[in-house]
């Protein structure tokens, strides 16, 4: 039995919890009208009926909790639905979501995402029956990375390369479907990296865990004006956080040589310098230099980037981190894969 506070009564009550579902879906939620009405209709459409539904409102403003509150009045035992009194922030909401989960698959799916067809959690299910145990992650939608030549199965022995050489290859988080007792073994998402703290848990998680890249579309994500990823970053900064979860990821590969760490320094300074520095050129041209500075005061001194003048050099070489990096990142791989691979 889980315990819920009404939001319109501010009195518990309770919802038997189902035990034998196979997936569980965690939505996280804040001011989410209208995209989850479609989250919602795209789940109850689903030929697989054998899930539980958490959902927690982050303290919407704008009319999510009445929506909330129309499926809580459905009174379906599949679903439970929580308010929380104090914005906890996304990382934070799915850190009390992922205690609450109960099947042994989960599956994240955002307010603003919902599920491609009506066949997604049965083939989404499906998908896991024939995987080694050692698979603790599926992320869907990894048609580009695999076309860049990463390998399908991630080996936690050079997970750490490919996410420093790529950044969050779990990409959005409805992407992400894990087994639950990975999920909890890893530990919660660090809310001390509220731009970065999913870079951060899955470069963590894929140390002790598999990663398989699907190129499979069981999952749609929006893009839309309101989601986060357009407006969290408006000062620059992602840029401090992602430098701290980049340094911690570099630190752990296991690269001995010379060229193995000239390679990967070229590498980081077209993936971390390079590419954000022409978007910081762009806003600045806007009359915004924030973002720039941001840039420069965050990527100072970092041992996984080239000293400053050569990281201008490789900027205008690159025009910007777009001209020959894919080629460039597939050797720094191959290279520092031979180096550093372990058992």
């Amino acid at each position: 039995m889980i315990s819920h506070t009404n939001p319109s009564q501010g009195q518990p009550f309770s919802i038997s919890m189902p035990t034998s579902a196979a997936i569980t879906i965690l939505t996280p939620v804040w001011n989410s009208l209208p995209y989850i009405m479609e989250t919602a209709e795209s789940i109850f459409s689903q030929n697989e009926q054998n899930w539980q539904w958490v959902i927690s409102d982050d303290g919407s403003i704008d009319g999510s909790i009445d929506y909330l509150r129309q499926i809580q009045d459905l009174g379906d035992q599949r679903i439970n639905i929580f308010y929380q009194p104090q914005n906890l922030g996304i990382f934070g909401n799915l850190n009390f979501l992922s205690q609450r989960a109960q099947a042994p698959l989960v599956q994240i799916l955002c307010a603003d995402d919902y599920l491609s067809t009506p066949d997604s959690l049965s083939l989404i299910v499906a998908s896991w029956r024939t995987l080694d145990p050692s698979v603790g992650v599926i992320r869907w939608n990894g048609g580009k990375l695999l076309n860049q030549k990463l390998p399908q199965l991630v080996d936690s022995h050079n997970s750490q390369l490919l996410f420093f050489l790529h950044g969050n290859l779990l990409g959005n988080l409805s992407c992400a479907c894990v087994r639950r007792k990975c999920l909890l073994q890893a530990g919660e998402f660090n809310q001390a990296y509220p731009y970065a703290g999913d870079f951060e848990y899955w470069a963590r998680f894929v140390q002790v865990n598999r990663l398989l890249i699907s190129d499979a579309s069981y999952v749609s994500v929006r893009s839309h004006p309101g989601q986060a990823s357009v407006h969290l970053n408006t000062n620059g900064e992602l840029y401090t956080q992602l430098s701290i979860v980049t340094s911690q990821i570099y630190s752990r590969i296991q690269v001995r040589g010379i060229i193995g760490k000239l390679l990967l320094r070229i590498a980081g300074t077209l993936v971390y310098d390079s590419q954000y520095r022409l978007m910081g050129l762009r806003t600045a041209l806007g009359g915004h230099p924030v973002k720039l500075h941001a840039l420069s005061s965050s990527n100072a001194s970092k041992q996984y980037l080239l000293p400053l003048i050569l990281r201008y050099c490789v900027f205008f070489l690159s025009l910007g981190g777009r001209l020959g990096k894919n080629s460039f990142l597939s050797l720094a791989y191959r290279v520092n894969r031979l180096i550093g691979s372990g058992p």
